[in-house]
């Protein structure tokens, strides 16, 4: 039984017979004209706390609910800048600081759970003055630690009446004030939990949300939290030349149950469909997604959320009244219409320069050049734009400049934000999409109106669409929290050796997603074809990137381009083991300590399927370029003469049952395999190799891929992995390694002494037979 008490000074407890959850704390802290103020006394009955301050008094309302505390403010100070629930100390070793959780040794948790858009996780920034003594500056996350204590805290703010804000460089820019009671301190509420566990915790923050009108993301009925199956593969196919029934089918292959179509929309703001994709519009992907739901396909789509595409009726050809405004002036000279320099009697910001420049004068959107702060006008002014009328202005009419992004985007005031989420969620049920990316939630900032322009945004959409919807962000927050079943990013784009993409980055979420109870992801990763002297995705690369999966129970997503799917001559084989290492996530019994040789960055591994189980192989796979005698005489021998066995080989180990054994050094033999990359695309040629005895009669040119996996025959691939050829040798006998060999390759080359010949050697190192 949990109890919460509170004593005269204003001072609260949460307990039960095991664990003090919060100790003495204050029950929240007012701020009013930036000072931050500590209670003075108090009285409680019970249910209602009266609570005083040096600046005034409030009134707060204490709820016992299913296995949490509620706690509202009914009434605060007037003209307050915001209220503090909390700092509330715990005693907990370790904390999460999105989740708002204090993780104690034995598992317990103390918990902060923000009820509403409006109280933030934190303490947020309308303290100038901290008379508390509190560090609270300090506290900028749901959970923190400070001078070793572990506190719990949230933030309202009165965003009720219009003010300036500093944002992106941008000095005194308008904030409108946030309509109707989200606007206001009163109402604002938190819940207080403490419990035994994790898993206790989910369970009462799940009944939370239903009971308090929160998102709460399922999945199959299920709870997206604790649903594995939420986090798995997911599909991001981009490019033309592929139907959407194709996209299905690959994802039926590869045992992936969410397939992103990344071109649904044409238009950010109304969120339209793409015509040219969709030419009978919502219907025709409604009907697309009921036939993917019968091969239990998930239609998903990725978003901007809040920019505005400036061939979006929002814009163009008259723009919407409520676009996201930055600051206003007025003409002090009148202008018409051919005139490109237009005078205004204010600065303001328009000596820093965004990507469109864009301001609003009636109903003309005009993008300026430069501000001449010598005449006071602004030059280079390219009038109409965006298919806006150009009009005649006369002196003293008013000039709004306009928040834009780098996109080359506009932004929503917080009422236009509002119905954009509608149009958003209006298409969502229209179409049948069930999973969303909300990419660019960051630009609700540009509101001014905080973590609240964020979460209201998402809170709108799930209202509107229901719970049955899984998404992810950008970003995250202390209130996002409920909405989003996992956080996903993690883009592949600046992956230059097609190695993992930013492999150390995603791994060191992992931490994060487990003290914040976050359904773990690895992020996104791409397949590729050649690209230049960057390789297509090679097999030893794609199985890096799912045995991630594996290492660290963590889903990904995967992008392919449509290029990949018509020209990658293993994409069918990816797929293939996508489908494999997924069942081995989700299925396999996979114990710790392979899990953990799992996770080293270079470790590579190989996963197969047998009668008995799921053979897991450690490899070996080192790289290097082939030597030459002499790279500059025509067809002059090149040659490799390595020791390929060189390192000690480590013992093998089969794993079955959790039981390890380990298989003596002499009985390790295998066949020889290698992979040679002959130069790169335009450059070098390699004909008649022979190794160990074995002849191959053949000719491949620069960007081929010669690969040798024991027996007699030589693969012939091109650049993408297209099998050209199989050629057998007549003479010599398989290779087989066994212990330490000396092995010597020779083949004939060109003279084009750019072309850098590389060979790949594939050894087992340990190997592993795990079941269910």
């Amino acid at each position: 039984m949990r109890q919460f008490t509170l004593d005269s000074t204003g001072r609260m407890e949460y307990s039960d017979e095991k664990h003090v959850f919060i100790k003495s704390s204050p029950i929240g802290i007012v701020v009013k004209d930036g000072c931050a103020y500590p209670p003075v006394s108090a009285s409680f009955d019970g249910k209602t706390a009266e609570v005083q301050y040096a600046c005034g008094s409030c009134t707060m309302k204490v709820e016992e609910c299913s296995g949490y505390h509620k706690l509202t403010v009914v009434s605060a100070p007037a003209d307050s800048d915001g209220f503090v629930f909390g700092p509330y100390f715990t005693n907990a070793a370790t904390f999460g600081e999105i989740l708002g959780a204090g993780w104690y040794d034995d598992g317990a948790v103390s918990c902060i759970q923000s009820l509403m858009p409006k109280v933030a996780g934190g303490v947020k920034n309308a303290i100038r003055d901290d008379r508390t003594g509190m560090k609270l500056s300090d506290r900028t996350t749901a959970a923190a630690s400070v001078d070793g204590v572990i506190s719990l805290q949230c933030t309202v703010l009165n965003l009720s009446e219009d003010g300036l804000f500093d944002f992106n460089g941008m000095k005194d820019a308008i904030r409108l004030a946030v309509p109707g009671p989200d606007g206001k301190i009163e109402g604002a509420a938190i819940a207080l939990i403490g419990t035994d566990s994790a898993d206790a915790l989910l369970e009462i923050i799940s009944g939370m949300e239903v009971a308090e009108g929160m998102p709460h993301p399922t999945y199959k009925g299920c709870f997206a939290k604790t649903d594995r199956r939420v986090s798995s593969y997911y599909l991001i196919f981009s490019g033309a030349g592929m139907t959407d029934e194709e996209r299905i089918e690959l994802a039926e292959r590869a045992g992936i149950h969410c397939v992103y179509f990344s071109d649904v929309f044409g238009s950010w703001g109304h969120f339209t469909l793409d015509e040219q994709a969709y030419p009978g519009g919502y219907p025709t992907l409604k009907k697309l997604s009921e036939k993917a739901d019968a091969c239990d396909v998930t239609i998903g789509a990725h978003t901007l959320s809040n920019f505005i595409h400036t061939h979006d009726p929002f814009v163009t050809p008259i723009p919407h009244k409520k676009l996201l405004v930055m600051d206003k002036t007025t003409l002090t000279k009148a202008l018409a219409k051919g005139e490109t320099e237009i005078f205004i009697a204010d600065e303001n910001n328009y000596s820093k320069k965004n990507p469109l420049n864009a301001l609003r004068i009636g109903n003309e959107l005009i993008n300026f050049g430069a501000y001449d702060a010598e005449r006071g006008c602004l030059t280079g002014c390219t009038r109409g734009a965006y298919g806006t009328a150009e009009s005649e202005h006369r002196a003293g009419e008013i000039v709004e400049r306009l928040w834009d992004h780098p996109y080359c985007t506009l932004f929503p005031d917080i009422e236009l934000q509002t119905e954009m989420a509608d149009n958003i969620a209006n298409a969502i049920l229209k179409c049948g999409i069930r999973r969303l990316s909300f990419d660019g939630l960051e630009g609700c900032y540009y509101t001014g109106a905080g973590e609240y322009a964020v979460s209201e945004f998402v809170r709108r959409v799930y209202e509107k669409v229901g719970s049955d919807f899984i998404c992810d962000a950008s970003i995250t927050s202390h209130y996002l929290w409920h909405a989003l079943s996992y956080a996903n990013w993690g883009e592949p784009w600046y992956d230059d050796v097609r190695r993992g993409g930013m492999y150390n980055l995603r791994a060191s979420h992992i931490p994060y997603f487990k003290r914040n109870l976050i359904p773990l992801m690895m992020g996104w990763y791409c397949v590729y074809t050649n690209s230049g002297r960057y390789e297509a995705t090679t097999p030893e690369n794609m199985e890096f990137i799912l045995s991630r999966s594996a290492a660290y129970d963590a889903g990904l997503a995967l992008s392919v381009g449509s290029g990949v799917v018509k020209n990658h001559g293993k994409f069918g084989e990816y797929l293939d083991l996508a489908r494999l290492w997924g069942e081995f996530r989700l299925k396999a019994n996979i114990p710790a300590e392979v899990k953990a040789e799992m996770q080293r960055e270079n470790s590579n591994w190989h996963l197969e399927n047998t009668e008995d189980g799921w053979k897991l192989t450690s490899l070996t796979v080192r790289t290097r370029d082939l030597d030459y005698c002499d790279r500059v005489i025509k067809t002059e021998a090149g040659q490799i003469a390595h020791n390929l066995s060189g390192e000690a080989i480590p013992s093998m180990r089969r794993h079955s049952s959790n039981v390890v054994t380990d298989a003596p050094y002499e009985d390790r033999s295998e066949p020889f395999r290698f992979r040679i990359r002959v130069g790169e695309p335009g450059h070098g040629k390699m004909m008649n190799p022979e190794f160990a005895g074995l002849i191959f009669s053949l000719t491949a040119e620069g960007g081929d891929y010669l690969v040798y996996e024991g027996g007699r025959e030589l693969y012939h691939y091109d650049k993408n992995f297209n099998l050209i050829e199989t050629v057998t040798s007549s003479v010599g006998e398989p290779v087989v390694l066994s212990g330490m060999q000396f092995i010597t390759m020779n083949y004939l080359t060109d003279e084009d002494d750019s072309a850098r010949y590389l060979l790949t050697e594939f050894r087992r190192d340990r190997e592993y037979l795990i079941r269910e």
